[in-house]
């Protein structure tokens, strides 16, 4: 019995077919190369759920162009960066202050 293939793919099955490109760059990569993505989504007791899909024609179609050069996701270093200077800042201001001589 032959296997069917699925019409919608997962991030995750995306990333199998395009090297380089990590579930989570995935959709940034359809959007630039127009693949066509439908996204489901539905209550649950806690507020809504959603999962994205992405069309497996077109998913293989620009295989070869992904592959030639994957865009990259948002990266987590200018969110991590933030954060150590919203909570180091206080620390060096403080610091400023009291070598200062007014504290």
């Amino acid at each position: 019995m032959a296997r069917e293939e699925k019409a919608m793919l997962t991030a995750r099955e995306v990333s199998y077919l395009w090297p380089g490109v990590r579930p989570h760059s995935v959709y940034v990569n359809a959007l630039a190369y127009g693949v066509r993505i439908a996204t489901d989504s539905w209550p649950t007791t806690t507020g809504y759920a959603s999962k994205v899909s992405y069309n497996a024609d077109d998913v293989r179609r620009v295989a070869p162009q992904v592959a030639a050069r994957p865009l990259k996701g948002p990266s987590r270093v200018p969110c991590c960066l933030l954060l150590f200077v919203l909570v180091v800042g206080p620390f060096v201001w403080l610091a400023i202050y009291i070598v200062s001589g007014r504290g």
